[in-house]
């Protein structure tokens, strides 16, 4: 019991039923993390990363243009969604720059900023199951 008495111990049970804002998070921050991954095998390997249990190539929400910008597109139910009025994606100059947005919009979305956009695009992905 010495062991114990150094634990910080609390009375609070784990919840049953998910909580589907909780829920919507952290399906985009899973997505965001394989993004985040592609970038660190792009910038260390300069070659995308792979599934570990298919091998295939992970899509990427990054892409080049021709003027040499990079766009990044956040995307949930593959379609992106709308950061702004009118706008979804962030112009980034290079893949170290969209690796820092997508930390940025990590941070974001943890501390729930996108949850009304999250809302939204999940309404429209249940209704095409109807």
């Amino acid at each position: 019991m010495k062991l114990l008495k150094e634990l910080n111990l609390t009375p609070v049970k784990k919840t049953v039923g998910r909580n589907p804002i909780v829920q919507r998070r952290e399906s985009l921050i899973k997505g965001i993390d394989k993004q985040l991954s592609i970038c660190e095998s792009l910038i260390s390997d300069n070659e995308f990363a792979r599934d570990h249990h298919s091998g295939r190539k992970i899509p990427s929400w990054f892409w080049l243009d021709d003027s040499g910008q990079y766009y990044l597109s956040i995307n949930y139910g593959k379609q992106p969604l709308e950061l702004s009025k009118g706008k979804f994606s962030i112009i980034c100059d290079s893949i170290e720059s969209v690796q820092s947005s997508l930390n940025l919009v990590r941070e974001s979305v943890q501390m729930g900023d996108f949850d009304k956009q999250l809302e939204k695009r999940s309404k429209v992905i249940r209704s095409n199951f109807k």
